[in-house]
């Protein structure tokens, strides 16, 4: 068995990192193009509407509606 294809200076350290960096980067390929759908996202944030933060929730509220309003308008 000394005509083996596989020798010990055929198969290096690095020749097995970069086949396993290879073979990761195929199977995650198709899960990067599925997540990359066209709907809508929704966001959330924890705002005061009641209580004693109320008046600033609604300031809070404003701002974050502006902000994704000048995001929206830009393109996204």
């Amino acid at each position: 068995m000394t005509d083996s294809i596989f020798t010990a200076s055929s198969i290096s350290r690095r020749s097995v990192l970069r086949g396993a960096a290879t073979l990761t980067t195929l199977l995650a390929a198709p899960a990067v193009l599925r997540a990359q759908s066209g709907g809508k996202i929704k966001l959330g944030a924890p705002f005061h509407r009641t209580g004693i933060g109320a008046s600033y929730g609604r300031w809070y509220e404003r701002t974050a509606t502006a902000a994704l309003k000048l995001i929206n308008e830009g393109g996204g």
